[in-house]
């Protein structure tokens, strides 16, 4: 089977519903994205993962780790095997350093995994071919979204009014924790310090 790299470059919010959001994992030789819808929830993990944020209790994502630690398991990688009916299928690949274990996985819990371990990502080709799109299409139909070929490159970060829906979001269920690494994210945005 074949498998390229991607990286996950951006999360642009989404055309159709108020909480939905789409990471953007690109193949950088052709350019193609696969579009990969997730909730705000999903969008928040992945910026603790990315962030590198540690929280005062271990989230889902930091637990996991530490059963794996625990067991002497590590990350060997992420691979994206497969779209039926617009869901996006991951596995990750785990080692005891003698055997490999596949694990399913939602695609955006294996990104976030991604991003806490620092392990590649890759999908099967024939998933790229399928579903892979230009993402300056996507990202340039946002009328609020300015594009930064520097931020395109990168890795995805939320815009400042994305921050404050999450702020607002977090308030409501009385994440404090979170909603206090979200404001400080926000006002590091509305100081200049951070342009990602």
């Amino acid at each position: 089977m074949s498998y390229l790299q991607v990286k996950p470059i951006e999360i642009i919010p989404g055309l159709s519903e108020s909480d939905s959001y789409v990471l953007l994992l690109q193949e950088p030789q052709s350019g193609k994205c696969l579009p990969i819808l997730i909730g705000l929830q999903e969008v928040q993990s992945i910026l603790v993962a990315k962030e590198q944020i540690e929280l005062p209790r271990p989230n889902t994502h930091r637990l996991t780790l530490n059963i794996m630690e625990t067991f002497g398991l590590t990350i060997k990688g992420i691979r994206t095997e497969q779209l039926l009916e617009g869901v996006f299928y991951a596995h990750i690949v785990v080692t005891d350093g003698f055997n490999d274990k596949i694990i399913d996985s939602r695609t955006s819990d294996a990104v976030a995994l991604a991003y806490a371990t620092n392990s590649q990502i890759w999908a099967k080709h024939t998933v790229i071919e399928e579903a892979g799109c230009d993402a300056t299409a996507l990202i340039g139909n946002l009328p609020h979204h300015e594009t930064n070929d520097d931020a395109t490159a990168t890795s995805p970060t939320p815009t400042l009014s994305e921050l404050e829906i999450m702020l607002q979001q977090c308030e409501e269920r009385e994440d404090y924790e979170q909603a206090a690494e979200i404001q400080a994210q926000i006002d590091r945005i509305k100081q200049g310090d951070i342009n990602k």
